[in-house]
C-alpha cells in the first residue's frame, strides 16, 4: 500500500513539474514554444501542431513517452507494444499507439465494450467461451471503426480539460456518469434475467425428463404385474 501511494505521489509530482516546464517555456518564448519543444526532443518543428492546446498535448505525450521508455519496469512493456505495427492498433482501435490520455481512454472504452458484449452474448446462450469473447472483440472493433469510441473519448477529454464553460462541463460529466451507471446496471439486470430464464428452461426440461422416466418406469411395472 505504501509503495502504491509513493508511486502515485511521484506520478502526480511529475505531471505538476511537466506543466511547470511547459508553462515556463511559454513565458520565456511565447512565439516559439514549438521551437523549444523541437530542440528538447530532437524533432522537426514542422511536425508539431500550431494550436496551443494541441501543442500542450503533444508536449505531454513526448514527455511521458520519454520517461516511460527509460523506466526499468514500464520501459520493456512500452517497447513491446511500440513494436507492434500501427496497422494492428488501427484495425482494432482505429487509433495509433501512443502515450496519451486519448489512446488510454479509447483503450479502456474498447475493453469495457468488448467484455460487456461478450458477457451479454453468453447470457443470451447464443455463444459461449472464447467464441463469445472473439465476438465481443469484433463488435468493439466495429464500433471503434465507426469512430464512435474516438468521438466519445475526445468529447470526454475536451470536457475535462477545456477551460471554457466549466459549469456546463461538470453537469455533462455527472449526467454522462449517470447514464454510464444506468447502462451498466441494465446490462447486469439483463444478464441475470437471461441467466435465470436459461436456468428455468433447463429445470423445466429436467423435470419433463424425470416425468417421462417415471412414467416409463410405472409402465414397465404395470406390464410386469401378473395378469
Amino acid at each position: 500500500m505504501k509503495k502504491r501511494a509513493l508511486i502515485i505521489c511521484v506520478l502526480v509530482l511529475f505531471v505538476f513539474i511537466t506543466f511547470l516546464n511547459f508553462s515556463s517555456a511559454q513565458n520565456e518564448n511565447p512565439g516559439d514554444v514549438a521551437g523549444v519543444i523541437a530542440n528538447q526532443f530532437n524533432i522537426s518543428k514542422d511536425e508539431l501542431p500550431t494550436d496551443s492546446e494541441k501543442l500542450r498535448q503533444e508536449y505531454l505525450k513526448l514527455e511521458w513517452t520519454k520517461i516511460i521508455s527509460k523506466n526499468k519496469v514500464l520501459g520493456p512493456i512500452y517497447n513491446f507494444f511500440s513494436k507492434i505495427p500501427n496497422v494492428v492498433y488501427m484495425a482494432i482501435l482505429a487509433h495509433p499507439f501512443e502515450i496519451s490520455l486519448k489512446f488510454f481512454l479509447i483503450l479502456i472504452i474498447w475493453v469495457w465494450l468488448s467484455l460487456r458484449s461478450a458477457k451479454t452474448l453468453q447470457s443470451l446462450g447464443l455463444i459461449k467461451g472464447w467464441k463469445a469473447l472473439i465476438s465481443g472483440i469484433v463488435f468493439g472493433s466495429i464500433i471503434a471503426q465507426l469512430r464512435i469510441i474516438k468521438i466519445v473519448a475526445t468529447f470526454v477529454l475536451d470536457l475535462i480539460f477545456s477551460p471554457e464553460n466549466w459549469w456546463l462541463r461538470i453537469i455533462i460529466i455527472v449526467v454522462s456518469l449517470g447514464i454510464f451507471a444506468i447502462a451498466h446496471v441494465l446490462s447486469k439486470m439483463l444478464e441475470k434475467y437471461f441467466k435465470k430464464r436459461k436456468e428455468e428452461k433447463t429445470k423445466s426440461e429436467l423435470e419433463q425428463k424425470l416425468k417421462e422416466t417415471k412414467g416409463l418406469t410405472e409402465g414397465i411395472k404395470e406390464a410386469e404385474k401378473p395378469t
